[in-house]
C-alpha cells in the first residue's frame, strides 16, 4: 500500500451543509445526502518526500487570520494516516472498487472541527511536509494562498 502513494499533499477539508439547520441534529442519512458535508478541500503543493517523516508524530498547526487556533497530530487520524487509507481500501475493496492512479484521499482531521466564516484567512502547517491555506469569500468559494 506505502509503495502506491505518491505523494503526501497538507490540505485543509471544508465541512458544511446546505441546510439551514446547520449541522445540528442532521443524522448519518441527511449528511450523507449533504455529500458527507465536505464543502472543500483546499490541498497545498505535493511532495514525494513523505515516507521520511514519521506521520503520527507529525505536527500540525492551524491558523486562523494569524492566530494559532489549533494543532495536532498524524496520530490523530485513527492512530496514524495510513490507517485511514488501510480501512478506505479494506472498505472499497469489498465493495469490488479500486482507487485509480491520481486520485487524492483525505485521510481526516489532525486538529478537529474549527468554526470559520467568510473572510477568515486559514492556513494549516505541516512543517517539513509543506503547508495549505486559504482565504474563505462570502459567496461560498475559497481562494487559495
Amino acid at each position: 500500500m506505502v509503495r502506491a502513494v505518491r505523494a503526501f499533499r497538507p490540505a485543509l477539508e471544508i465541512v458544511g451543509t446546505r441546510y439551514e439547520c446547520g449541522l445540528t441534529g442532521l443524522g448519518r442519512a441527511l449528511t450523507t445526502a449533504d455529500g458527507g458535508v465536505n464543502v472543500a478541500l483546499i490541498a497545498g503543493p505535493a511532495t514525494a518526500a513523505w515516507q521520511d517523516a514519521d506521520l503520527a508524530v507529525q505536527p500540525v498547526q492551524l491558523a486562523i487570520d494569524g492566530a494559532q487556533v489549533a494543532a495536532g497530530c498524524g496520530a490523530d487520524a485513527l492512530g496514524h494516516p495510513l490507517n485511514v487509507l488501510e480501512w478506505l481500501l479494506a472498505h472499497l475493496g469489498r465493495r469490488g472498487i479500486a482507487l485509480q492512479a491520481g486520485e487524492i484521499v483525505s485521510t481526516g482531521t489532525c486538529t478537529g472541527l474549527i468554526p470559520v466564516a467568510p473572510g477568515n484567512h486559514l492556513h494549516a502547517d505541516f512543517g517539513a511536509l509543506g503547508s495549505a491555506g486559504a482565504q474563505l469569500v462570502a459567496a461560498g468559494g475559497a481562494t487559495r494562498r
